[in-house]
């Protein structure tokens, strides 16, 4: 699976499957403009709802000029009105591109377009608000949006089965609200969202933010319970782990700065830096072999295989039922090993392996990009200085914005963008020539550079791309790039080096390079490869090992 079309929630909504249709994600969350210290810190909080076209390429959709702006409203005002006041018009219009459509040029013909909203994004809270539930998830019962568990049933037996959540049920609940005024089974009120016709929210239709959800809900708690245990049985210092997380960081240039304090209840930073330090986690308790006796231990590299997997663009059926095991195992011993009860984020945890056989991998649906166009909004207003009619002066300053994206014509382009120098043919010297004719890449219409940037992803002299496997899937082959190739006349991109071989490290969550593996130099298309998100070789204890940002690639 490498896209939300891959799985069973696109296959069975009809109007996704109709030629000339537009697939909407809407993504709603609330942010403050002001100082959010003091009494001023909720004026001017508003609430944006951006929207961004499903049918893009998942890298041109993770871009923030690629989230176009659908609503501006004060947070009071959305309270004070309810959902559905604030949302009629935006829902109204909705039903006329799904009912009439509307006639746009490709091409010079006229088509007629339809589409519906896929999905709907946001943090758990702004979700639950849209969706008419309970929003208060720390004690009342019926708090998931999946299923029926309840909290003290979850936190008796995490693991066990329960009843989903569907729209016939939804229904069901919303008449017993309806009748007795109160809250029945999480239902507090009715949503205009199922108003559409091809969209129901109850049909899996509000996907998991892996970021609200792991790296802020409860993953961040969980590895402040792992590093606190490992201090306090003297199995490893506090500044050593301070010291060590920020050579890592700045060693494979992960733009995150963490500071850790163990008088907190969890690493307090933003979910995009408790990502990157999940990530070098097997790396930085590398040398620590006293550790690896503790079963808190375990807990973590498990934490980190939940997390390469889930964050993956592209997964298995195999790594599904992988995901699965991991996580039933880790809520087991998360509980066994911690007095610390388990947070309701655990419990939609436990739904994951289920949601990407319904939504595909579940990265495409991430809000950080939606949390980064929140910042244009307050960049906007720091430098006016005018906060008269913020909603007008932030609507009217993105659209001029938009605009100019437009025109440039920039905002879609899938060509790489070079950083490195540019060379031709004629700049190579004896050897490369030789290499180049060998590889059918000398001419003319071929360009040679050091670096560029592919569709958001930066690829350079010594970053390693993943290639394949072996037949028994024991060993795989990366390539670690020697140069990158350009043809101007079909826009193929190639890169070039060495070909070695690597294998999976189970124990330590990390692929290590097999020693004396280089082979052939290998000239491959990036069309070719199914993920070209670099890996990055770290020598330590004489043993290679690759740095992953997520799952290698599975059959």
């Amino acid at each position: 699976m490498t896209n939300y079309t891959d799985g069973l929630r696109f296959s069975t909504t009809r109007l996704c499957r109709e030629a000339n249709s537009v697939h909407i994600f809407l993504y709603q969350d609330g942010f403050g403009t002001v100082n959010p210290l003091g009494d001023v810190k909720m004026r001017h909080k508003m609430v944006g709802v951006y929207f961004t076209i499903g049918n893009m390429h998942p890298a041109l959709r993770a871009k923030a000029d690629n989230n176009f702006l659908a609503l501006l409203c004060f947070e009071k005002d959305l309270k004070k009105y309810g959902v559905d006041s604030i949302f009629k018009v935006l829902i109204d219009d909705m039903k006329v591109l799904e009912t009439k459509g509307l006639r746009v040029i490709i091409d010079k013909c006229d088509v007629m377009v339809h589409g519906t909203i896929f999905a709907l994004l946001g943090d758990n809270l702004g979700t639950h608000q849209m969706a008419g539930l309970v929003e208060n998830f720390s004690t009342h019962q019926y708090f998931s949006r999946y299923c029926y568990t309840t909290l003290s049933d979850f936190r008796r037996t995490p693991l066990q089965d329960c009843e989903m959540r569907h729209q016939d049920t939804y229904e069901q609940d919303l008449l017993g609200c309806l009748n007795s005024g109160k809250p029945t089974r999480g239902v507090k009120t009715s949503t205009i969202f199922n108003d559409l016709q091809y969209f129901q929210l109850f049909e899996l239709g509000m996907p998991p933010c892996l970021a609200h959800d792991l790296f802020l809900g409860c993953f961040n708690y969980d590895i402040m319970l792992v590093f606190r245990r490992f201090i306090r049985n003297k199995l490893v210092g506090e500044k050593y782990l301070q010291s060590r997380l920020n050579y890592l960081l700045k060693k494979f240039e992960l733009n995150s700065k963490i500071s850790l304090n163990l008088n907190k209840k969890c690493v307090t930073s933003k979910a995009i830096d408790v990502w990157h330090m999940i990530q070098i986690i097997p790396l930085l308790l590398l040398k620590l072999t006293r550790l690896h006796e503790d079963p808190a231990f375990k807990l973590i590299i498990m934490l980190k295989n939940i997390t390469d997997i889930v964050t993956a663009p592209l997964i298995s059926s195999r790594q599904v039922a992988m995901l699965k095991l991991e996580i039933s195992h880790y809520l087991e011993i998360r509980s066994s090993l911690f007095m610390s009860p388990l947070r309701p984020k655990h419990h939609y945890l436990s739904h994951y392996h289920h949601l990407i056989l319904q939504y595909g991998p579940l990265m495409q649906f991430s809000t950080l990009s939606g949390e980064r166009k929140h910042s244009y909004f307050k960049t906007a207003l720091r430098h006016a200085g005018n906060y008269k009619n913020v909603l007008k002066l932030c609507s009217e300053r993105h659209q001029y914005l938009q605009a100019y994206l437009s025109a440039d014509k920039q905002r879609f382009n899938e060509k790489i963008i070079y950083e490195g120098t540019m060379r031709t043919c004629e700049d190579l010297n004896k050897n490369e020539k030789q290499l180049m004719e060998l590889f059918n890449c000398y001419g003319e219409n071929f360009k040679y550079t050091d670096s560029g940037i592919c569709l958001g992803t930066t690829i350079k002299v010594g970053y390693c791309l993943f290639m394949e496997h072996d037949e028994f899937e024991d060993l795989f082959y990366i390539i670690m790039i020697h140069g990158i190739i350009l043809n101007d006349t079909t826009d193929d991109i190639f890169v070039y080096g060495d070909k070695i071989s690597a294998s999976y490290f189970t124990e330590m969550g990390i692929p290590v390079v097999q020693d004396h593996s280089t082979e052939d130099v290998n000239c491959v298309n990036l069309k070719d490869l199914p993920d070209i998100t670099p890996l990055k070789l770290y020598r330590c204890q004489e043993n290679t090992y690759l740095f992953n940002s997520h799952a290698i690639p599975r059959k």
